[in-house]
């Protein structure tokens, strides 16, 4: 059986770690998904920045600590190393001003998700709209 593999949206670890999230138990469910598939799972430096910024916000230190310690384990997450080139630059900045309402975050996810032929995962409705 061929592993999926999968791009994380920040939506998705947000909702999985934070047990007061209105979308926490979807979260969990999708994380349990994952391992039963035995997904390859793949988180870009800026989902990692966005995710423990707002995770600050909303939960306390010592948990926060705790996930930080699971972001970062390589053995779990794959890091996605993705530099743009001057072609990639310029379908990034279509795509942001072509799609309504997604970030600039959202639209590097949809490009490296491309590029790299990773499934992508979101919780993010605009977002899952562009998969």
């Amino acid at each position: 059986m061929v592993k999926p593999k999968v791009l994380l949206d920040s939506s998705v670890l947000i909702a999985f770690f934070n047990p007061k999230d209105s979308q926490h138990k979807k979260g969990v469910k999708a994380f349990k998904n994952l391992e039963e598939q035995e997904a390859l799972l793949y988180l870009h430096p800026l989902v990692v920045v966005e995710t423990l910024t707002v995770l600050k916000q909303r939960i306390n230190i010592i948990l926060l600590k705790e996930i930080e310690s699971i972001i970062f384990n390589r053995e779990i997450f794959e890091r996605v190393e993705f530099d743009l080139n001057i072609r990639q630059n310029s379908q990034l900045i279509e795509t942001f001003n072509k799609v309504k309402n997604i970030s600039v975050v959202d639209a590097v996810l949809l490009m490296v998700s491309r590029e790299l032929r990773l499934e992508l995962l979101t919780f993010d409705f605009q977002l899952a709209k562009e998969v």
